[in-house]
């Protein structure tokens, strides 16, 4: 049968129990180092050094770095917003640029002038290549950014 010895620990004040036998135990509460030696009580202190300016520095650095991601998502997020919007810019222009040469090629035609009809077919033609040239460059920077990101 192992025989306990209730003791206090002499820094906190809380209650322990620790087998009969040994010669020193750690307090389970403050960690408080306790010799035993028949009977007597002896002890020695253990100090914690707890560099509370080197924590505080640490949380403040954390803190910055979190701010700065949260700007450089914000501002992401901006430029996102305004290729959307220079996006949305594009297809009205291209959508008006195109009636309106649709509208030259018919009264063109409608009237028999040559010029007008080749005014509004050339407009169509602007249009398109500048539609492919648009599509085609953003294709081409979508990809170039999907590689940067999986490097990242």
């Amino acid at each position: 049968m192992i025989k306990m010895i209730a003791l206090k620990c002499p820094e906190c004040g809380a209650k322990l129990q620790i087998e009969e036998g040994h010669k020193e135990c750690f307090c389970q509460y403050c960690g408080h180092k306790i010799f035993l030696d028949d009977g007597s009580v002896e002890t020695t202190y253990i100090y914690r050094k707890v560099d509370e300016a080197r924590i505080k520095e640490a949380e403040v650095d954390k803190l910055i770095r979190l701010k700065e991601l949260e700007i450089k998502q914000k501002e992401l997020d901006r430029k996102a917003e305004q290729r959307k919007e220079n996006k949305v810019i594009a297809i009205k222009s291209g959508i008006i640029i195109s009636i309106f040469g649709i509208f030259l090629t018919l009264i063109g035609i409608l009237i028999h002038n040559e010029n007008i009809t080749i005014m509004g077919v050339v407009l169509w033609a602007v249009v398109l290549w500048l539609g492919v040239m648009y599509f085609l460059f953003n294709m081409d920077n979508n990809e170039s950014n999907n590689e940067k990101e999986d490097t990242k």
